[in-house]
């Protein structure tokens, strides 16, 4: 939900389920077909987050939050800056 900056799951029932807010313009998905793991690229605070299925928790994969550049070529993923 790009303009509420919120992450929304439908379950096995249909059932809707915010899994998260303050993602900051989130924009593109991809989901992990092994897991059911969620990747979400959040646009203004410049990182890309997975969104664990079972546990709902959030974690930063790639980008510092909130710094947009483009250092870090090489290093780990979270290390990097992204643009």
């Amino acid at each position: 939900d790009t303009y509420h900056d919120a992450v929304r799951m439908v379950n096995g029932s249909g059932m809707m389920i915010s899994v998260g807010v303050g993602f900051g313009n989130p924009f593109g998905m991809a989901v992990d077909p092994r897991n059911g793991d969620v990747y979400v690229s959040a646009n203004a605070h410049v990182v890309v987050v997975k969104i664990d299925y079972i546990s709902k928790n959030v974690t930063v994969v790639a980008g510092k939050w909130g710094i947009s550049n483009n250092t870090g070529d090489g290093g780990p993923a979270v290390e990097a800056t992204l643009v």
